[in-house]
């Protein structure tokens, strides 16, 4: 164990789902832990990503709720949106759980340091303050949690007014009449959703053939269909040359032609935040995407230095992993045999109506050559749907042929929260007859899991 004024058991570079579970992990198990954040803490999740995003979405379905009220019976008359009043309580929400966290650190003795941190040693940082005063510390374990940034691409001009990243379009504060996304990725798509639901014309523009390809195709079939009636033009094969603004307004140009809109959002992925940390320094190997490259327990090239979330060379960048990884990290450096498992990893994306997915997409079964059988269920009959007045999408469950749950997507009302129990079934390895055999309530979303389920069974 270290000792002295600036001696920790445990140093941690980031404040983000990764970063903060680690350090109140840590400190739970009694170890002297700092957190070194740069600028607020929860990271992108909670400021610039999953948290302001969801507040969003919330906003934007329940306008549409009011705007179709009378569709169930309820007359609606002045709705109007205040696109200042949406900011604020975005914001709020933000605000409360940045406090929370911080109030979590007090309670475990985590130390939180205002600045950039930079490996001077395997167990060395040098940390900058906002004054740009630099402090050292030592620590005997090394967590990297620094997270990632928006992606952009050489001739794309940013100004943070017109075209924007997804940083800069939630700071935002007005609606604009018009919105080119670039990219037809989980980003994308959840804000073009957004933006359209409270009143944008919105255009998405793919390099790919297809929008959201990380989905199963008949997932994505289904929702590009979802997307279009609510107005949402999408355009994908299209290959983007250049962005700029013009005369206040984004102009895209490409191989076919030249797109305008008041606003454009780079929407085309994240690279990891692993540039002047001093990594190379003290010998951490990145791959060629500037990735951290890990091992099962996140243990980095350098003993005694760990990297986790969107900064780690792992395949899943989403905020739930990286606070797994912290709770790898933290078990592995107690003594623990543990290592990670990405085989039942839950994502969602936030679109109106929600997809959700864990493990294989039908086309990933077919090309390992599992022979997959399907099991498809429609909510149109589903009782909960109908009275919700949202009957919207399918579930679709893949297994082989002797049973085994290959994977479940899930497009519909309340996606994202239907989803657990099929990660619980995947991560345990559950017989599909047997977990069709499991009571569900009446009414409820669940039961058209169950008929998915019979669905396949008698396939």
């Amino acid at each position: 164990m270290t000792s002295g004024v600036n001696s920790f058991d445990l140093a941690v570079i980031g404040a983000g789902p990764g970063g903060y579970v680690a350090a109140l992990k840590a400190a739970a198990k009694g170890l002297s832990v700092c957190v070194i954040e740069e600028r607020e803490v929860g990271g992108t999740c909670l400021n610039r990503g999953c948290i302001p995003t969801k507040a969003l979405v919330g906003v934007a379905e329940r306008y549409q709720s009011i705007l179709a009220a009378d569709k169930v019976g309820i007359r609606v008359t002045g709705a109007t949106l205040d696109p200042e009043g949406v900011w604020i309580f975005v914001e709020s929400v933000t605000a409360r759980l940045r406090k929370g966290i911080q109030s979590l650190f007090d309670r475990h003795g985590v130390t939180l340091i205002s600045g950039r941190a930079v490996l001077r040693a395997p167990s060395t940082l040098a940390v900058t303050n906002h004054a740009g005063e630099v402090c050292e510390y030592q620590a005997d374990k090394i967590i990297l949690a620094t997270g990632s940034r928006p992606r952009v691409f050489p001739g794309w001009e940013i100004d943070g007014e017109v075209v924007l990243t997804s940083d800069d379009l939630l700071k935002l504060r007005s609606i604009p009449q018009s919105l080119i996304v670039i990219g037809g990725g989980y980003i994308g798509c959840e804000l073009a959703g957004v933006f359209a639901a409270l009143g944008s014309q919105v255009t998405i523009l793919e390099a790919m053939p297809e929008i959201l390809p990380m989905l199963d195709a008949e997932i994505t079939k289904r929702l590009k269909s979802f997307l279009k009636r609510q107005g949402i033009t999408i355009k994908t094969g299209v290959m983007v040359e250049s962005v700029r603004a013009e005369h206040g307004r984004g102009v895209i140009m490409t191989a076919d032609g030249r797109y305008e809109g008041d606003k454009v959002l780079i929407a085309v992925g994240r690279v990891a935040n692993s540039s002047n940390l001093g990594l190379e320094a003290v010998g951490v190997a990145l791959n060629q995407r500037g990735e951290v490259i890990v091992d099962e327990q996140l243990c980095t090239s350098v003993p005694g230095i760990y990297a986790i979330g969107d900064l780690a060379d792992q395949p899943y960048k989403l905020a739930h992993v990286a606070s797994k990884h912290a709770e790898i990290v933290v078990r592995h450096m107690s003594g623990e045999a543990v290592a990670m498992d990405y085989t039942a990893v839950p994502s969602v994306v936030f679109t109106s109506p929600e997809a959700a997915a864990v493990g294989l997409t039908e086309e990933q079964a077919r090309e390992r050559g599992l022979d997959p059988i399907v099991g498809l269920q429609q909510f149109t009959a589903n009782g909960k749907a109908l009275a919700a007045d949202d009957n919207r999408g399918l579930v679709k469950v893949i297994a082989n042929r002797e049973g085994k749950l290959l994977g479940v997507h899930i497009l519909g009302p309340h996606a994202s929260d239907l989803l657990p129990e099929a990660v619980l079934a995947l991560a345990e390895g559950i017989p599909v007859a047997r977990w069709a055999e499991v009571i569900r309530a009446h009414p409820t979303l669940a039961e058209t899991t169950a008929e998915a389920l019979v669905a396949l069974l008698e396939s």
